[in-house]
């Protein structure tokens, strides 16, 4: 019997117990809901990773399948290092943003090209590059 059928279906002291169990109930769920709301948000968001390009699809930026872990965003780290062999003459068919560009040992030139691609506080990193 639910908490509001109560007082239609039994004594009025069996529908004040009733009435008292539902509201205890009620006040456990809307706690440990309030509880578990406050974790998620206290949630740090996800960190920032750094994505290789591997230009396994074509030259386009934006194609998921070019980047080891899908396409770089303005919280990622966008590398060009020794899994870097193909397609490096990169388009970028759409803006992009990205934290920062790191290039260490690419297998050749690597060129962007296009739209418009903003650096965030990473900036361009070639302190590791191995080739001129």
């Amino acid at each position: 019997m639910g908490c509001a059928a109560a007082f239609r279906n039994g004594t009025k002291g069996h529908a004040m117990r009733k009435i008292q169990s539902c509201s205890i109930v009620r006040t456990v769920i809307l706690r440990a809901l309030t509880v578990t709301l406050a974790t998620v948000a206290a949630m740090p968001a996800a960190p920032a990773a750094t994505r290789s390009w591997t230009g396994a699809v074509d030259q386009v930026f934006g194609t998921v399948g070019n980047w080891n872990i899908g396409v770089p965003d303005a919280g990622d780290t966008a590398l060009w290092g020794a899994s870097s062999t193909s397609n490096l003459s990169i388009n970028l068919v759409a803006s992009q943003a990205v934290r920062g560009l790191q290039l260490t040992s690419p297998g050749g030139a690597v060129s962007l090209g296009g739209s418009t691609l903003t650096l965030g506080t990473g900036g361009i990193d070639m302190t590791a590059a191995t080739k001129g």
